[in-house]
């Protein structure tokens, strides 16, 4: 039998029988005897082979007979059971025969998740980076003169302070983009009926928006994203008639 065939099946063995440490082999008391149709001048050999190439750890026994006969304990290590399940190349020729190609039982397998992408609020960077950019922005927009040109947009800018805004407005997009925060705020059309916002006036506030995104290098992907939300939200802020 060709020796990588018989290297085959002796790490085959230690794989299947790794839990019970390390097997006594060569003339050590019950050692392994070599399977049919392999001498035990080849078995023994095979086992010095698989040491020499550090695919098995071995422990040899003192020669009491004086005869220098092999025996010793072996034991499969983490680089023979990645060589054996294919993980990576053997340093020498290992064949195993297919019928018994060792793969790892099905039970023993770690349940593969399945992949799960991150949510908005999660490439975003969370409720602190979203808070930066909300920060930046409600600054932006309560000193834009195209929007407190609307007489109603000014005194609603200047009516509470602007913490206020920061405050809901975070905890709104945190909500929106797909965070545990729940938005406690006004629903937008009440909270903006009253103020008469033209389509030009709403063109500044993205105006704005785009601006803020731009300064934190918010990724493109996320910019489109993130405007899309605030763009929904369009029919119950814009109730105004464009000015001519």
């Amino acid at each position: 039998m060709k020796d990588s065939v018989v290297r085959g099946c002796l790490l085959h063995l230690l794989y299947e029988r790794q839990r019970e440490g390390p097997i006594p082999f060569g003339h050590a008391e019950q050692a392994v005897p070599p399977p049919g149709g392999i001498s035990r001048h080849d078995w023994l050999r095979a086992v010095a082979q698989l040491s020499e190439y550090r695919l098995i750890d071995w422990t040899p026994l003192e020669d009491q007979s004086g005869m220098g006969l092999l025996s010793g304990f072996a034991k499969i290590n983490d680089f023979g059971v990645k060589v054996l399940e294919g993980g990576v190349a053997p340093p020498i020729r290992i064949s195993i025969d297919e019928s018994r190609q060792t793969t790892v039982p099905r039970q023993e397998q770690a349940p593969i998740a399945p992949t799960q992408q991150p949510t908005l609020y999660e490439r975003l960077g969370g409720i602190y980076s979203i808070a930066t950019v909300i920060d930046d922005l409600i600054d932006r927009v309560m000193t834009d003169a195209r929007l407190n040109a609307n007489p109603a947009v000014n005194e609603a800018h200047h009516k509470v302070p602007p913490a206020g805004f920061k405050y809901l407005v975070t905890e709104m997009v945190g909500w929106a983009s797909g965070g545990p925060q729940k938005y406690s705020g006004r629903s937008m059309s009440e909270s903006h009926q009253h103020l008469n916002i033209t389509p030009k006036e709403w063109e500044a506030f993205m105006d704005d928006v785009q601006q803020t995104l731009d300064k934190f290098k918010v990724p493109a992907a996320e910019q489109a994203e993130l405007k899309e939300i605030v763009n929904s939200t369009y029919g119950d802020i814009v109730v105004g008639k464009p000015t001519t």
